[in-house]
């Protein structure tokens, strides 16, 4: 899916939100964030995970979306003082090594090939922290026989699909976690809303830098949080 997918589906995107809650909910309580905590959410799209985020009984100081779509980020919802919204592309990002004690990603991985999936993982742990958290939330396929019986001709266009029904592929996560050098700590299950599953991992060893450091947050590419550009 390119920009201008996302820029089609950005006007009605957030008509869907109550679906993606209950697993946004249950990936916030793995985050188990913390007042100090530094926040990057990859993907953020309009921000669905920051806004829930913001929510909790002791939201962070400090958070950052990124995203690719300049469309998406401008349909975001008002959010906290000091958090910002980024154009960026989530392979690259402009951010020193270790900068983010948490890492967020919804609905993210599905969409992308096994490559690009362990190339943002690799990325996300090059700005997480020694003892940071990554957590990551993906579709998943019904449990029950019957259940997957009647999904499977959804999945099976799902997965050869560049448009919206690519939405439905399922993916567990794990593999490209363990591919990219982190270990899995928890996993739930959400069957409320969208299938899902949620996945909290830390990178398993120290990390060498992957690239040349590059500047903070600063400049145009920012959105302001005090009100959402259109």
């Amino acid at each position: 899916m390119d920009e201008a997918h996302w820029s089609r589906v950005a006007p009605l995107y957030r008509w869907q939100m109550m679906l993606e809650r209950p697993a946004l909910a249950q990936a916030i309580a793995l985050a188990a964030p913390q007042r100090l905590d530094r926040v990057l959410d990859l993907g953020t799209g309009t921000a669905g995970m920051l806004e829930r985020l913001a929510q909790a009984a002791e939201p962070p100081e400090y958070a950052v979306g990124v995203d690719f779509s300049q469309e998406m980020l401008a349909h975001a919802p008002r959010l906290p003082p000091r958090w910002q919204l980024l154009c960026a592309e989530a392979r690259d990002l402009p951010f020193e090594d270790d900068s983010f004690d948490l890492v967020t990603m919804a609905y993210l991985l599905h969409l992308l090939p096994s490559p690009s999936r362990r190339e943002i993982l690799s990325e996300a742990a090059r700005v997480l922290t020694r003892r940071g958290r990554l957590v990551v939330v993906t579709p998943a396929r019904p449990r029950s026989l019957l259940g997957r019986a009647l999904f499977a001709p959804l999945e099976w266009r799902a997965e050869r699909s560049a448009g919206l029904l690519a939405g439905f592929r399922s993916l567990d996560p794990r593999a490209d976690l363990e591919a990219a050098g982190y270990a899995v700590r928890a996993m739930r299950y959400v069957d409320r809303g969208y299938r899902s599953w949620c996945v909290l991992a830390q990178p398993r060893a120290a990390k060498a830098a992957a690239h040349q450091n590059a500047p903070k947050l600063s400049g145009p590419m920012c959105v302001p949080t005090d009100g959402p550009t259109r």
